[in-house]
């Protein structure tokens, strides 16, 4: 029996600026929209194996749960009944079955380091690296500006999944990796990257720590979209003003790179997004007024602002003493660091 054995590692991200603009057609109707981000080193992990064998079928084991065996593309009816962290791994193999075809079995193992809700983009990470291990035996993973492709599925099988539209920046962070802004536009999003220098500060001074709330950017996404197609002029100026604090931050990061007004610039997001989404959020809201006491550059919540984890800005000559004050008060610091690396082949 010949056995192919892959391994798959995909970044998670913090955001700096903008985000939930990046889903269409809100960008259409705000005049364009950029989003800056990230990604971490806490990786969802992927192992798929592939075995020769006259019969089809998919074997999904995900940590914290049962192993789940699909021998046809499985419908959304009998998705629902499978353990629920099995659920959009299921969705997305079957959907990938059910278009690309497939031969033999395959068997994915699958694991993710950073907590469940910590609004990281986990699972737009996840869907990524499914994607791409499953793509291995194609040639499409070499055709050029293969991670738009990969982007536009993604998006669209998770919308599928949640019934719900979603945004594209989580995706993109985990395919390209670094530091970057993906700015959406009429009919087309881009991407840069910023200098390696401004990348390595920013790596110096970043700490995500975790709030411990749960938290579920789709549900608080979908809130602002409606409201924005019900013609809320609050909610449209919103999300103008977090449009424009994303393009002086990246104007910020292409320029002088002032740490102190990149910081503002954080905290003008979070205090912004927290108006906007109108999202009560206890434990949260408790950690982000104890930050407030510290000497910080600035802190913002990730994702969309209703709980999980949280991004500060600290001056490395302050790392120390700010990390006294987390473990004093019982705030977790995650063990995360920027990477460059996006999606990516590792040995098994």
């Amino acid at each position: 029996m010949q056995t192919k054995v892959l391994k798959v590692v995909a970044p998670v991200r913090a955001d700096l600026a903008g985000g939930t603009a990046d889903m269409w057609p809100l960008y259409c109707m705000i005049g364009g929209a950029k989003t800056i981000n990230v990604a971490l080193d806490l990786w969802v992990c992927v192992e798929c194996t592939r075995e020769v064998s006259p019969v089809a079928s998919v074997e999904i084991s995900v940590a914290g749960s049962k192993p789940v065996l699909l021998t046809t593309p499985n419908s959304s009816k009998a998705i629902g009944q499978l353990d629920p962290l099995a659920r959009f791994p299921a969705t997305i193999l079957s959907e990938l079955w059910e278009q690309q075809g497939l031969q033999g079995k395959m068997k994915f193992k699958i694991s993710a380091q950073a907590p469940v809700g910590s609004s990281l983009g986990g699972s737009s990470s996840l869907c990524v690296a499914l994607v791409y291990a499953f793509l291995q035996s194609t040639s499409q993973l070499e055709e050029p500006g293969w991670q738009w492709k990969v982007m536009a599925w993604c998006r669209d099988v998770e919308a599928k999944y949640m019934q719900k539209p979603t945004g594209t920046q989580d995706y993109l962070a985990a395919l390209f990796g670094g530091l970057r802004c993906y700015h959406s536009t009429l009919g087309q999003t881009t991407e840069h990257s910023y200098s390696n220098s401004v990348f390595d500060e920013l790596s110096k001074r970043a700490i995500i720590l975790f709030s411990g709330e749960m938290h579920h950017s789709g549900r608080t996404n979908w809130e602002v979209f409606k409201a924005v197609m019900d013609d809320r002029s609050d909610v449209q100026q919103g999300m103008k003003d977090v449009c424009q604090i994303a393009d002086e931050m990246d104007k910020e990061l292409k320029g002088h790179c002032r740490w102190k007004e990149i910081g503002r610039l954080m905290s003008d997001d979070w205090h912004t997004r927290k108006k906007l989404f109108g999202v009560d959020t206890p434990r949260l809201d408790e950690v982000m007024r104890a930050l407030s006491t510290q000497n910080i550059l600035g802190a913002k919540v990730c994702g969309a602002a209703a709980g999980g984890s949280i991004l500060v800005l600290c001056e490395p000559d302050r790392k120390t003493n700010f990390t006294r004050f987390c473990s004093d008060n019982r705030i977790e610091i995650l063990p995360a660091s920027c990477t460059l690396q996006g999606v990516s082949n590792i040995k098994a």
